[in-house]
């Protein structure tokens, strides 16, 4: 394991810096909008009705300082490209190291061009307050061609062992998610690596929180990920997966399992119109909860389609086609880059107004 001692700001990505003119085009999409009545997904109440705590785990909309910590290393990871290990990670000349105190327990790209890393940070230097231990995927330069492919096909969720898929449960067993998506991060022992790492780290502090994030194709792998260890580790540990630019990941039977699961927790940011949203076809579906980054803020929309019966929103008719009708900007907003400078500029100026709460 290395420990990186980097300094990072509260307010996130360092190297946003570096590209703060973009912020300006990102800053007039969010001015002109009257500011929302309620950012919350719980449309039909305000905020101070409904203390989250009263909910479960996986409808607790997590802090914005937490998704900036994973906003970061969902960025950084990018820059890791290339490399093999943590200790090239730590002894490199990367312009985005990992943030103070962070450790990082291991990093690979699998033969399937998989890139993944955990690393975990302390309690009290972090911005999850109990410490946490992340699971971070990177995307892949590829993905138009993945998730267009009228070829893509759907398979049963989780590893082939002894005749069985021991990842299906057997109250679901018709849940199937995307082929691609699933070998990516089961394939080639990659998930058995990554869930015996994880463990080793919650051997030794059993308090870190469980995190998964990623970007694009990666947050795809977080969702999988945020599932898979959920049964590993039970009902009593919790999983949050907040990841940027996620496509849709598998089958209604799949998101009926997945929505069902009280101790996992996955938050799927969409900046504007970004098109990987919206990918594959019809044939899959969302899972877990959309935070729209749009004019005028976030709002979270409860597991996507909402809740009539309980009064939560759903995304807006329309949500499903937007990007096809602004092509120009549907592959711009789906940039890491993108994400970073929405959050950090634009949320970061007045998180009380522009942030889901």
């Amino acid at each position: 394991a290395c420990v990186s001692g980097r300094l990072v700001g509260a307010r996130g990505v360092e190297s946003v810096s570096a590209v703060a003119n973009e912020a300006d085009h990102q800053k007039e999409k969010a001015q002109p909008a009257p500011a929302r009545t309620s950012t919350h997904a719980y449309a039909e109440h305000s905020p101070g009705q409904l203390a989250q705590e009263y909910f479960p785990f996986s409808e607790r909309i997590p802090p914005y300082e937490t998704t900036m910590e994973l906003l970061h290393l969902s960025y950084d990871i990018y820059a890791y490209r290339g490399l093999s290990s943590c200790d090239e990670i730590l002894h490199s000349n990367t312009t985005r190291p990992l943030p103070l105190d962070a450790t990082c327990h291991m990093y690979e790209t699998s033969l399937l061009d998989t890139q993944v890393m955990v690393v975990s940070r302390p309690p009290g230097k972090a911005e999850l307050a109990k410490g946490y231990v992340a699971v971070v995927y990177a995307g892949t330069d590829d993905f138009r061609n993945i998730l267009t492919d009228g070829d893509i096909i759907q398979t049963s969720f989780g590893t082939y062992s002894n005749g069985t898929y021991p990842f299906v449960p057997s109250d679901h067993p018709d849940i199937e998610v995307h082929m691609g998506f699933n070998n990516a991060v089961f394939k080639h022992g990659l998930f058995d690596r990554v869930l015996e790492t994880v463990q080793s780290v919650l051997k030794k502090h059993p308090h870190y929180q469980l995190v998964t994030t990623g970007h694009s194709l990666g947050a795809s792998d977080s969702v999988l990920t945020s599932v898979a260890m959920s049964q590993k580790f039970g009902p009593d540990r919790n999983v949050l997966c907040i990841n940027f630019g996620c496509p849709r990941t598998g089958n209604r039977a799949w998101r009926e399992y997945v929505n069902g699961l009280s101790n996992v927790g996955i938050w799927r940011f969409v900046n504007a119109v970004d098109i990987v949203p919206r990918l594959p076809d019809a044939r899959f579906v969302h899972v877990g909860h959309t935070v729209q980054l749009d004019k005028g803020g976030g709002r979270a929309y409860f597991f996507h389609f909402g809740n009539v019966d309980r009064g939560l929103a759903g995304v807006p008719v329309g949500w499903e086609v937007e990007p096809f009708i602004a092509p120009i900007y549907n592959g711009i907003d789906h940039m890491i880059i993108r994400y970073a400078i929405y959050l950090t500029d634009v949320v970061g100026f007045d998180a009380t107004k522009y942030y889901p709460h």
